[in-house]
């Protein structure tokens, strides 16, 4: 997939215009995972969004789940990372 070409899952990183010059690169991996590497004064974030699969599609999801614990292991020990919290909706 071209790393250019936006995902088809809708999937985004919703910037403030005053920090866009802070973006040191995105990348859409997949069509379900965006990584965004922002610049600090000490480093870099880089920060994942991801689109998992609908519950009951098994290849799909483990399929995704591989693919994202790829690119987590990519992710240098060096750059902050951030875990968040699954919010569920009901």
């Amino acid at each position: 997939m071209p790393t250019n070409r936006r995902a088809a899952a809708r999937i985004a990183i919703m910037i403030k215009t005053k920090f866009k010059k802070r973006i040191h690169s995105y990348v859409f991996v997949n069509e379900r995972i965006l990584q965004l590497r922002y610049k600090l004064q000490r480093g870099c974030l880089t920060l994942l969004a991801v689109y998992a699969p609908e519950e009951g599609k098994t290849e799909q999801t483990e399929e995704f789940y591989e693919t994202l614990q790829d690119q987590t292991d990519k992710i240098s020990k060096k750059t902050i990372t951030l875990s968040l919290p699954e919010i569920i909706m009901q």
